[in-house]
C-alpha cells in the first residue's frame, strides 16, 4: 500500500494535482483493501456453540490440567459428531493445546489464560466442562471453577469429586458425551440448573458467607488461645 501511495499520490502531486482523487482511490483499491482482506480472511459465517475448557495446562503426573481434557477426547469427537460446536481451550501454554488437543476430530481454539479475559469467554460459552482424573492429587480439587462458570450464567459437566458433592441436581456429572448433548439441546435445562446452582453459591460462597466463616473459624482459634 506504501508504495502504491508513493508512486502514484507522487506522481499526481508533481504532474497532474487533478488526478490526486483518483490516485487515492487506485491506492485504496490495490493497495489497503487487499491487505485487509488477508488480515482479515473471509471465515464461515455459521455461529457454533461453543463448549469450554478452562484451567492450569497441569501436567501427566499427576495427571490434571489438559491431559484430563484429552482423557475424554472419544466422548468429545462422539458430541460433536451428532451436535457440531467448537472447544475452546483456555490455558497459559498453546504448544499443550497443539499437542494434546489440536488434533482431535472436532473443531477447537486456543486462548490464552487472562484472569479478565476470561469472563468473555465465559459469556461466548454455551457450556463448561471440568473433567478429573480423580488421582490423589486432583480429587481434592475445589469447586472454584465450577461455581465461576455457573455464576456467570454457564452450565458445568463434571467429574463428580468431593467439593461438587454440593452442586448435585444443578451439574451433569460423568457423561461428558451426554451432558454436551443434553445442555446444547436443552436451553430450558440449562436455565433452570444454572439458576438453582446461583442460588446455591449465594448461599454458600458468596464473599459475605466466606467472610463469615473465617471470622469464626479465627475467633476459635483465639478463643482456644
Amino acid at each position: 500500500a506504501r508504495i502504491v501511495v508513493q508512486q502514484r499520490l507522487g506522481r499526481a502531486l508533481r504532474e497532474r494535482r487533478a488526478d490526486i482523487p483518483r490516485a487515492l482511490g487506485t491506492a485504496v483499491t490495490r493497495g489497503l483493501l487487499p491487505a485487509l482482506r488477508r488480515s482479515f480472511p473471509t471465515t464461515d459465517t455459521t455461529v457454533l456453540p461453543q463448549v469450554l475448557w478452562f484451567g492450569n495446562v497441569g501436567s501427566v503426573e499427576p495427571r490434571f490440567g489438559i491431559v484430563n481434557l484429552a482423557d475424554i477426547a472419544a466422548d468429545l469427537e462422539a458430541a460433536a459428531r451428532e451436535v457440531r460446536f467448537r472447544l475452546l481451550v483456555v490455558t497459559g501454554d498453546q504448544q499443550a493445546y497443539l499437542k494434546h488437543i489440536r488434533p482431535l476430530a472436532l473443531e477447537t481454539a486456543f486462548a490464552r489464560w487472562d484472569r479478565l479475559t476470561i469472563f468473555e469467554h465465559l459469556r461466548q460459552s454455551d457450556v463448561a466442562i471440568l473433567p478429573n482424573s480423580r488421582d490423589e492429587f486432583s480429587i481434592c480439587k475445589s469447586a472454584n471453577r465450577a461455581t465461576l462458570a455457573l455464576s456467570q450464567g454457564v452450565p458445568v459437566v463434571a467429574t463428580r469429586i468431593p467439593s461438587l458433592e454440593p452442586f448435585a441436581g444443578s451439574v451433569l456429572f460423568d457423561d461428558f458425551r451426554g451432558g454436551i448433548l443434553t445442555y446444547l439441546r436443552d436451553r430450558e435445562l440449562s436455565a433452570e440448573h444454572v439458576s438453582r446452582a446461583i442460588e446455591l453459591i449465594e448461599r454458600e460462597y458468596a464473599p459475605a458467607v466466606v467472610a463469615e466463616r473465617w471470622l469464626g473459624i479465627l475467633g476459635a482459634i483465639a478463643d482456644e488461645s
